[in-house]
């Protein structure tokens, strides 16, 4: 049975091949945030995990973190995407971000295949055809309640191990992952930001040249956590997780309010370069 002690084990036994298969990754705008990813791939690990399935992949930053950590393990990454930026804004697929990622990601990583197509109806079929698999499911799109129908509708199989909703936070009125029976962790507990939040603060000179984005204005990973901790979104969106099983149950303390910058986590020695 997971418990919050071998949870906190379990990322500290993750922490040093997660820095060091994501820390030459350039950030994607609005993309997870790296703290973000680290409890995810700390259970890929966890619970042997045999395929990630994402649904929303827009710019793929959340898609190449798992893609990158996973890699040399066996594990695949399956990302299912509508696609709803472009279309909103009339751009051709052609043009529009899905197939922009698939370009950038496809070639870099053979574990991949994105999909073009709705979760609500693709996911289920790959879950029917792969109960033999221990499957991770991380729902970056539909949001809040949607999100939640979405991982409903998945529970039934026990192969599937967990959850993950990004835009998930504890502190904010985002939490609504506490909906579910299962909620286990968000990123937002404080013991977590004061130990891994220095993951957002490690690499902001790589994110100063980002290519232009046709949808929305392209903005430095450094930027968004400057609007995003004087805000009350600590670590943008956040993160939470929901185990399809057994667990240890805990209260925790959250981070409230604003972190000023003389507050944030400081970037450990043997990570920083």
């Amino acid at each position: 049975m997971l418990t919050r002690k071998i949870f906190e084990e379990q990322l500290e036994k993750t922490i040093d091949k997660y820095y060091d298969s994501t820390k030459d990754l350039v950030y994607q705008a609005k993309g997870f945030r790296f703290c973000q990813g680290l409890p995810v791939c700390a259970l890929v690990d966890y619970y042997d995990i045999d395929l990630i399935l994402e649904s929303g992949v827009c710019r793929g930053m959340s898609t190449e973190i798992f893609c990158s950590y996973t890699k040399s393990d066996g594990v695949h990454v399956i990302g299912i995407d509508k696609d709803v930026y472009s279309a909103d804004k009339e751009i051709p697929f052609e043009q529009g971000i899905f197939n922009s990622t698939g370009k950038r990601l496809g070639p870099q990583y053979p574990n991949l295949k994105l999909i073009h197509g709705d979760s609500s109806i693709v996911m289920p079929e790959i879950l029917k055809e792969n109960t033999h698999l221990n499957i991770a499911i991380v729902i970056d799109g539909p949001k809040f309640e949607s999100a939640l129908d979405l991982a409903r509708s998945c529970m039934q199989y026990e192969n599937v191990k967990f959850f993950a909703f990004d835009d998930a936070a504890k502190e904010t009125d985002y939490h609504f992952v506490d909906r579910l029976d299962s909620c286990f962790f968000y990123t937002d507990e404080t013991w977590y930001y004061d130990k891994y939040g220095w993951l957002d603060d490690v690499k902001h000179e790589s994110y100063s040249e980002l290519e232009k984005d046709p949808v929305w204005p392209t903005k430095t990973l450094e930027a968004l956590l400057e609007k995003r901790r004087s805000s009350n979104y600590p670590q943008g969106g956040g993160l939470g997780i929901a185990i399809n099983g057994k667990f240890e149950k805990t209260n925790q303390n959250y981070l409230t309010g604003p972190i000023a910058k003389k507050d944030w986590p400081t970037i450990p020695d043997k990570y920083r370069r």
